[in-house]
């Protein structure tokens, strides 16, 4: 029970990081294509829009490399816990259901695909 509960608890972190790195990355690609790098040299800005810049890059790394992190203990709330636990068949079932099972393979086999690739 306890697991399952983990599982949900990574799900849900999973899914405010997505939102976060989705904002993330829709706030660097409109520093690069309207024109506000030019205006905020212009303006004398260019080198705290750098440090910005590089601190939404950092975050974003952050964010997203902690998800891949070797699993340590059981207090670990990242993606590659989550996966090690869903290898439980009484955790599997107790957190999804037969009609979800083919979308959680696919996402199985997509998170060992790129840990393959990464790694």
């Amino acid at each position: 029970m306890l697991q399952q509960f983990a599982v949900r608890q990574i799900a849900k972190r999973a899914f405010v990081d997505a939102v976060e790195i989705l904002s993330l990355i829709a706030v660097l690609e409109a520093g690069n294509s309207n024109g506000s790098s030019e205006a905020l040299n212009k303006a004398g800005a260019g080198r705290a829009a750098g440090h910005i810049q590089r601190a939404l890059f950092t975050r974003l790394h952050v964010i997203v490399a902690r998800h891949y992190l070797p699993v340590r203990s059981n207090s670990d709330l990242h993606a590659a816990r989550a996966f090690e636990l869903l290898k439980n068949k009484d955790v599997r079932a107790g957190v999804t259901s037969p009609e979800r099972e083919a979308r959680l393979a696919q996402a199985e086999t997509d998170w060992r695909n790129v840990v393959q690739t990464i790694g």
